[in-house]
Parts: structure tokens; sequence; C-alpha cells
């Protein structure tokens, strides 16, 4: 929720029908389907477009592609509910306050050494402190949708599913950025299955 587009490694944003989208304007919105809605109002989506998202990107991926009456989306390290979320991350949600991620942003400009600790700078702490609670009472993306999962081995924060499409061995949470050429394979093989003759 505090990353942006920079998330995505090289060989994801070459892909010429991948669009990255950030959300630094998306105020102030209170739940995932709020994000939803500004995002495709900013953003000029329609129900024609794929929609897809790494961690909190594809649950809102998930409310997009429900609003839009889309058939699929695409999760990248994320997930379809709150309960795929590992059980330290949802027990630290209520405790998300704004001096908590304000302390993050200045130990992110202190590090600023890593894209991790540069996004962390840049983010807006009342938006993921909105986001934090909005997550508790998020009901889930829509059970219809066609979800291509891509998913690390080693995910710490999103479970990996039982039967990812495409699994990144020892990949973590970033995928997207630290094993972009992999994710950008499984991107490839996704578009041209099911999306070029749509």
């Amino acid at each position: 929720m505090g990353a942006d587009h920079r998330m995505y490694g090289p060989s994801i944003t070459q892909l010429p029908q991948v669009v990255r989208l950030d959300w630094d304007h998306v105020h102030p919105a209170k739940s995932l389907s709020e994000v939803a809605c500004q995002m495709i109002e900013m953003h000029a989506i329609s129900a024609r477009d794929r929609i897809g998202g790494s961690s909190l990107g594809g649950m809102v991926a998930c409310e997009i592609a429900h609003q839009l009456k889309m058939k699929s989306v695409v999760l990248i390290g994320s997930a379809r509910s709150i309960h795929e979320l590992r059980w330290f991350a949802r027990l630290g949600l209520p405790l998300a306050n704004r001096p908590v991620f304000d302390f993050s942003r200045r130990l992110g400009r202190l590090v600023n050494r890593s894209l991790f600790f540069r996004m962390l700078a840049d983010a807006d702490s009342l938006f993921m402190v909105n986001m934090c609670h909005a997550l508790r009472n998020w009901r889930g993306g829509d059970h219809r949708l066609i979800t291509f999962r891509v998913h690390g081995s080693r995910d710490l924060l999103i479970k990996c599913p039982s039967n990812p499409d495409a699994l990144i061995l020892g990949g973590g949470h970033m995928i997207a950025w630290t094993h972009h050429q992999q994710v950008a394979n499984a991107l490839e093989r996704w578009y041209q299955s099911h999306c070029e003759d749509a």
C-alpha cells in the first residue's frame, strides 16, 4: 500500500500491453470500493480493459473488476480476501495510525538506499492508515471473477495460494520488482492465451 509504479521492474514495464497506474491522488477514500471508484474515474478505466495489481493494488483491482463487471483479474502477490493475509498482518491492521506510518516514512528517508525505502519515504501516511482500516472491512473479491495468480513461494505477508497459475520459487512479497522477468513471462503467457482475441 506504500508502493507506487516503481515497484514494477523493467521486464514488466516494457510489455506493450501494460500501463502502470498510481493512486497518489486518491483522497479521502475510506474503503477499497471508494479507491476503485476514484481510479476508474481518474484513469478512464473501462470494462474492455484488463486489470491487475500487486498486494493492495490487486485487491483494489478486484473491486474495479467487480464495479465494471469484468470477467477476470490478475493478482501479483495479492489476495482475494482478507483471510489470505498472514495472521500477524491481520492482527496489525487495527493498530495502524499516522504516527506509526510517519515514523516509517522518516525511516525511509534516512535509509533511502533501496527502492522499498524510497517508496516508503514518498508514501502518504493517511492513505496507508485508511487502507489498513479499509482492509478490516473488505468482503473480498467477487468469487465469480477468473483470477490469474502469480505468487512468490516465500511471500511473508500474503499466503501463497495452493495452486497459483505461476509460482515464483524463492520470491517474496515484492516479486514484481525482485523477479520481474519471471512475472513478465507469466503475464505474457496469460495475455496471449486469454486476451489477444478478446
